[in-house]
């Protein structure tokens, strides 16, 4: 049965006095988000302090969530029936949502990774594998807005709070210290996770009917389409009517096999002997030297045991082993360095975790990629994880620098060479290799490394304000300490590595 639009009650959230910009068929009310209901929160919650209000305290059969400036179209709320959940309508970007997240909101660029351990350890109501799929994809259905009946909206609010919540009190003290735009992070996240669950409607509501519909965003009285998400020109409509933004992506054309083997393939190992020894035998295609920085400061029995096998040579397609033995832990970033400095005499250096299992036929595809020009390319898809594969030439090095490896033991080090390319007017080129990625396996491997990474993230991240002068993403200083210096520049500190030691 169709819906009376003035009987949709919309609650726009509002922030600093700012008025309601748009006039709409449905009933309007503008939710406080500066001085109402839980106030304290939204700098951080955004709408979510709005959607709990209702789901406690709102008395309309038929409701829903806006924002000062947006609003849900004429159109559709004059078409509107009582057995349906409307939602935001998608949006294709251009990259993974998870490197967009990680290009948009780089202070948390280790969101897409938290969500997914949290995930994996049945915390959330949300699959692994399908929040995994999700940040793989492209597909959003941004802005944190709904309506319908009272039932539909409860029910999709519920498992949006179930996902979020914990969420917020697995990492609310992470990200204490931001300010502005990031944070309110957990605000943009929640836009992420909604889509994930709008994206799988039918495995959590069942035959509950979902519906998109568009938005319009008002600003100084002109209204702009798609929620003013986009300048026009550069939103291009599918043949469904979904829009992309940029381009809509189309395959590349595909090139020719190569026979040439890869010059060098590296990984580092701690502590995972079983992820080390699946790294070396997913190895389908000629590698000519096999790199493995041995970071496990000879605590691991177990990871002995599978140096000493891989070093015998069972996998056909690898020419050479190479193991450094590090008496001490050398960290992720000066794991790099080494494998850079010690095979100097490679056009390039092909680099990955050790959790990081590429797929039948993949190596053939980066092989072929190698017999083009390049500087660096990113080999992860959906760059879940930063620089969980990568390959890097002698012309990054030569430009970028090597990586600072005061950032230890692991984590800043990516935002940080990021930052770098930046400056040199470099960036990466992507060639997504399907692979079996335990993300983050090292540090979840162990309680006590899960504890001291809460401390020495902490002390990267104020580290990586003393260098750019503020938090990743926000960068002020163009050189490295705002000293002038060159942008590879960065003085060894032994004190951090003593200090911030996992083992």
């Amino acid at each position: 049965m169709k819906v009376d639009p003035k009987d949709i009650h919309l609650y726009a959230v509002a922030h600093d006095n700012k008025p309601i910009t748009f006039q709409s068929v449905a009933t309007i009310h503008r939710f406080d988000a500066t001085n109402g209901y839980k106030s304290d929160l939204n700098p951080y919650w955004s709408e979510l302090t709005c959607m709990e209000w209702m789901t406690l305290e709102c008395p309309h059969e038929f409701r829903g969530v806006a924002n000062y400036r947006r609003c849900f179209t004429d159109a559709a709320l004059s078409n509107s029936h009582d057995d349906v959940l409307y939602i935001p309508e998608r949006f294709y970007l251009h990259t993974s949502v998870a490197e967009h997240w990680h290009g948009c909101h780089s202070p948390t660029h280790q969101i897409p990774n938290q969500t997914l351990a949290l995930a994996k350890k049945h915390k959330l109501p949300i699959p692994a594998d399908l929040l995994e799929n999700f940040w793989n994809g492209n597909r959003l259905h941004p802005i944190l807005m709904h309506y319908g009946h009272k039932d539909f909206v409860k029910r999709f609010t519920g498992l949006l709070f179930s996902c979020m919540m914990p969420i917020w009190e697995t990492y609310k003290d992470e990200y204490a210290h931001l300010e502005g735009y990031p944070q309110r992070w957990l605000g943009y996240l929640t836009e992420r996770i909604q889509s994930a669950i709008i994206i799988n409607a039918s495995y959590f509501f069942g035959d509950m009917k979902v519906k998109e519909a568009p938005i319009i965003m008002v600003e100084n009285k002109k209204i702009h389409p798609f929620a003013g998400l986009a300048p026009e020109h550069l939103l291009i409509k599918d043949k469904d009517g979904y829009h992309h933004f940029g381009q809509i992506n189309t395959q590349p054309e595909p090139m020719e096999d190569t026979n040439e083997a890869i010059e060098l393939m590296a990984t580092v190992v701690v502590n995972g002997a079983d992820n080390l020894w699946k790294h070396y035998t997913s190895i389908d295609y000629p590698v000519e030297r096999y790199v493995i920085v041995n970071n496990s400061e000879h605590r691991f029995p177990e990871v002995t045991h599978t140096l000493e096998n891989i070093c015998n040579g069972s996998n056909t397609f690898v020419e050479e082993v190479v193991v450094i033995n590090n008496r001490l832990n050398a960290g992720f970033a000066g794991a790099i360095n080494q494998i850079i400095k010690q095979n100097v005499d490679c056009n390039y250096w092909f680099i990955t975790n050790d959790d990081w299992h590429v797929a039948p036929g993949e190596l053939q595809r980066l092989a072929n990629r190698l017999q083009y020009p390049f500087t660096g390319i990113l080999c992860e898809v959906g760059d879940l994880n930063g620089y969980s594969a990568f390959v890097m030439s002698d012309e990054m090095v030569s430009r970028v620098g090597l990586m600072d490896e005061n950032f230890y033991p692991a984590y800043c080090e990516d935002n940080d060479h990021r930052y770098r390319m930046k400056l040199a007017g470099l960036t990466w080129d992507r060639l997504p290799l399907q692979a079996d990625h335990v993300i983050s396996s090292t540090l979840h491997s162990r309680p006590e490394f899960e504890e001291r990474n809460k401390v020495t993230f902490q002390k990267n991240i104020a580290y990586y304000i003393e260098k750019w002068g503020a938090d990743r993403g926000m960068e002020v200083f163009t050189t490295p300490f705002n000293s002038g210096a060159p942008i590879d520049y960065w003085p060894f500190r032994p004190d951090r590595i003593y200090d911030q030691a996992w083992m």
